[in-house]
């Protein structure tokens, strides 16, 4: 019992051991956004959504070029001018990421509640040492009907989960909540 200060085992849960049944090598250390998407993918939350497309105009015609109609999380990436010692603002990743340089990306539709990944690991596993700063809202664009103009939705910030340590196979993973 966790409220005793014993430990958690979610392997001696019967519910989460079927949430867990197709997760890869369950005994490895994981990245906890790929954790938390696959257990999104098992359970499919309705009131959690993060559906985007990237549209652009071409010859006067409106084209979806990529997409994302699993839900979440969202990622966001860390480019390389960004890895120096300054501070990274998550507005200024929402920010990249849907003005990205191949068509406009937003939210097909806004959600209750959504999830954000910060890719903090480039290609060959080196890990962005940026501090990461917000605000208490975010806000993400999301698309008006089936066009390319857009509005901005805020959502709260109201979690965080963060790696400690220099490989996403080791270190310790920690979750930080925000006290209403």
């Amino acid at each position: 019992d966790v409220s005793k200060g014993q430990p958690l085992l979610l392997w001696s849960d019967g519910q989460w051991t079927s949430l867990l049944a197709n997760w890869s090598n369950p005994f490895r250390q994981h990245d906890v956004v790929d954790f938390a998407h696959h257990l999104l993918q098992q359970t499919n939350p309705f009131f959690l959504s993060c559906c985007w497309e990237s549209r652009l105009e071409d010859e006067g015609q409106l084209k979806v070029v990529d997409h994302n109609a699993q839900g979440c999380p969202l990622r966001l990436y860390i480019c390389s001018e960004q890895k120096s010692t300054l501070p990274i603002d998550l507005q200024g990743l929402v920010s990249n990421w849907s003005l990205a340089s191949f068509g406009l990306h937003a939210l097909t539709e806004p959600a209750d509640v959504t999830c954000l990944h910060i890719d903090r690991f480039d290609s060959r596993g080196r890990k962005s040492k940026n501090r990461l700063t917000w605000d208490s809202k975010v806000w993400l664009p999301f698309f008006l009907g089936e066009k390319l103009e857009v509005d901005y939705i805020p959502f709260v910030v109201t979690g965080v989960s963060y790696h400690l340590g220099d490989e996403a196979t080791s270190g310790h993973y920690c979750t930080a909540i925000k006290d209403k």
